[in-house]
């Protein structure tokens, strides 16, 4: 297959964009030939993060920025510039070239390997289109449908042994990003975003090659998403639980030499609040009351705080449980 630019890509991308449209109702493969599929990345380094503004940790309304959140309303006097979790800047290498899909897997071309995927997106009352990019899929869902991919392609001829498809790491998405950004182009969907390799982790400012995240964790990484104001910034990170099931995370592939092995960066240090904390288990049978009453805390490893972080950057989670007959959780909040 002929590998095109960004240019050359976007390009073609316009022109097909009306057979797109004729062949709205039908199942079209990733691997189509008419499809300008792939767009090269070199191998390299980058300086990879930004520099939070000095309002990145202001507190803010809390209750506020919640209901903004589930409202998708706009919040223009809260902070919308980069964050803690995007510093510092740090240099990174991408030791190997790869291509990367030059826009997300479609709902049609997931159907090929899930064939009851329609009835489930069109069961929580959204509408079909089979040329959108797929959504409402868990982060092993993706992980799979990357091999299931691959092993049809390599049976069919279309990709060849040594090759394979995959999710792109955080820091191979950031540096496509910022390659499409120096030549113009924004990069991304318009409406959502893409599963990354990466279990989140903090950044440092050592440098990284071919950096995966943590070794293990609660949250993993997506990214390509809008902030409150409909601005796309390519350092922000998002992440959520790989359970998950968002409405505006897709898929989109990394073609590359098979057997990728990245390096783990240091995992988030275990937070003061949480250091020598007693281990004895709770005895509930000993607790004979009617009234609620506090039973200590549990870390939540940023798994809410994540969905918030942009409208509400203060927030880093330590889960406490108040116990009542109706069995209550109360999650309480603290400055990072």
């Amino acid at each position: 297959m002929k590998i095109m630019n960004f240019r050359q890509t976007l390009l073609v991308a316009f022109l097909l964009a009306p057979l797109a449209m004729l062949a709205k109702d039908k199942l079209i493969s990733t691997h189509a030939p008419e499809h300008p599929a792939w767009v090269p990345v070199p191998a390299g380094t980058f300086p990879m993060g930004a520099l939070p503004g000095p309002d990145c940790l202001k507190i803010g309304n809390p209750i506020k920025a919640f209901n903004a959140y589930i409202n998708r309303d706009v919040m223009a006097d809260e902070y919308q510039g980069p964050h803690w979790d995007e510093a510092p800047v740090h240099t990174v290498a991408i030791g190997a070239p790869y291509e990367l899909g030059a826009r997300s897997v479609t709902g049609a071309e997931f159907s090929l390997y899930k064939s009851g995927y329609r009835k489930e997106y069109e069961v929580r009352g959204k509408t079909w289109d089979p040329n959108a990019p797929v959504v409402l899929v868990n982060w092993q869902e993706a992980v799979d449908y990357c091999r299931w991919l691959t092993e049809q392609d390599r049976k069919e001829g279309r990709l060849a042994a040594d090759l394979e498809y995959r999710l792109p790491t955080e820091a191979e998405w950031e540096y496509a990003a910022r390659r499409a950004q120096a030549e113009g182009w924004e990069f991304g969907e318009k409406d959502s975003g893409d599963w990354c390799l990466d279990w989140w982790a903090p950044y440092s400012d050592k440098s990284a090659t071919d950096p995966v995240g943590s070794e293990k964790g609660m949250i993993r990484v997506y990214r390509g998403m809008r902030n409150d104001v409909g601005e796309k910034r390519i350092t922000n990170r998002c992440g959520t639980l790989p359970e998950d099931r968002m409405s505006d995370v897709s898929i989109r592939l990394v073609r590359a030499k098979k057997g990728f092995r990245g390096t783990f960066r240091e995992p988030e240090p275990v937070a003061r609040v949480f250091q020598d904390v007693s281990q004895k288990k709770f005895d509930w049978k000993t607790a004979k009351t009617d009234k609620p009453f506090f039973s200590g805390g549990a870390e939540n490893t940023l798994a809410a705080s994540w969905k918030m972080r942009s409208v509400c950057p203060t927030l880093k989670g330590v889960t406490m449980v108040l116990r009542s007959p109706g069995a209550i959780t109360v999650t309480c909040w603290r400055r990072p």
